[in-house]
């Protein structure tokens, strides 16, 4: 049995050019024009440090929690109504399950934004096994993160396929000798030399992965 590991956000869903600029997109509601380069310099926080890096630097009253709430509520409608889904994604993910193997959901979203997607596209019925941000103990850069679902299903890293645009996550999936199948169309622009010289594969879009699949069996 193999199982597939896929990213949500940049790998099946269109949405990572949005999240990489989400704060000046929340600025503008503000009538606020975000100086250039803020988005490199909230590229290594976390969502919460860049939140309170932004309100301390352009001096918003709204609280941290207040600010989490509202872009949350912009990467809601935008789940629901304009990020699209890959095409071919459904049908990959068929293939898949009708030969027998594993497909799991493994994105860095919080879980009532993943729903949104999920429910919008029909999802949840494809996946056997879905890790969520905020419902897993560890994150995509700690090995625990990938061995945990490789011990779920009871098999070997070697056994593990990881579908991703981000690059801390295909390096701690590749250094335990997983599989990688890296999607480019959205990762950030300066990693992707490093991604393709990392992964066993690696397509503009999600959906070029059909070939690779015919070509295994699937």
């Amino acid at each position: 049995m193999k199982v597939f590991i896929f990213d949500m956000d940049g790998t099946f869903i269109y949405s990572m050019d949005y999240w990489n600029t989400l704060m000046e997109n929340y600025l503008k509601t503000l009538g606020i024009k975000a100086p250039k380069g803020l988005g490199k310099e909230l590229l290594n926080m976390t969502l919460k440090d860049g939140i309170v890096y932004t309100k301390e630097k352009f001096s918003l009253s709204k609280s941290p929690d207040e600010i989490l709430t509202d872009l949350k509520a912009l990467m809601a409608y935008n789940y629901k109504n304009t990020f699209e889904i890959d095409p071919k994604i459904i049908e990959i993910f068929q293939r898949i399950r009708n030969k027998g193997d594993k497909v799991v959901l493994a994105t860095a979203t919080q879980r009532d934004l993943v729903d949104v997607v999920l429910d919008r596209f029909s999802l949840h019925p494809h996946f056997d096994l879905q890790c969520v941000s905020d419902e897993v103990d560890f994150h995509k850069d700690d090995p625990r993160y990938f061995l945990s679902i490789a011990d779920y299903f009871g098999v070997e890293p070697e056994d593990c396929y990881v579908v991703e645009d981000a690059l801390y996550a295909i390096k701690t999936a590749s250094a335990l000798g997983m599989k990688t199948l890296g999607v480019l169309a959205q990762a950030t622009k300066d990693h992707i030399d490093e991604i393709k010289g990392l992964t066993d594969l690696s397509v503009d879009t999600v959906g070029q992965l059909e070939d690779y699949f015919t070509d295994h069996g699937y």
